[in-house]
């Protein structure tokens, strides 16, 4: 009896605790629809620059998922089937961007991407700006989603079994 009961006080507790982590990821955005009205929502949707944001943010995600598929998918290949030395430190690079702050991971990239970097004056060279372009936008998503897919491709990977790959 003393243990269904401390099954079910148990059972409680991480409900109430899920409940309040799922309340704090949903609350904030539930906020940003109900705290604007809809024809605002409408009007801000109608704006020129809102749109070309709109389209901006989908097609350089777009791109670089693709190029983020082309190279992590090979490096999760050789994580999930391979053993080499140094795989442990290689594998710790991969999760860096994944335990980094988000701003510190801006200014580091920023600090890749500058006019005072390596590939900052090779692209002032060539006439471009990095700082705010596209590829800027499309270098910092794939910096801090890069590790989920190779880490999720890796997994994919190792729950296939080697004969049929094979066969």
């Amino acid at each position: 009896m003393f243990l269904r009961h401390n099954y079910t006080a148990t059972r409680l507790v991480f409900l109430f605790l899920s409940g309040m982590l799922l309340l704090f990821i949903v609350a904030p955005l539930l906020g940003l629809f109900f705290s604007t009205s809809l024809p605002a929502l409408f009007e801000t949707i109608k704006d020129t620059q809102v749109q070309g944001s709109i389209a901006l943010t989908l097609g350089v995600s777009a791109l670089f998922t693709l190029l983020a598929g082309l190279f992590a998918l090979p490096l999760a290949y050789i994580m999930a089937r391979k053993e080499f030395p140094g795989k442990a430190f290689i594998q710790g690079l991969i999760d860096i961007p994944i335990v980094l702050p988000h701003s510190a991971a801006g200014i580091a990239l920023l600090g890749f991407i500058s006019r005072d970097s390596a590939l900052g004056r090779l692209a002032d060279i060539m006439g471009l700006n990095l700082v705010g372009s596209p590829f800027a936008i499309g270098v910092a998503m794939a910096f801090v989603s890069v590790p989920f897919l190779i880490n999720a491709a890796r997994d994919g990977f190792e729950a296939v079994p080697q004969r049929l790959e094979q066969a």
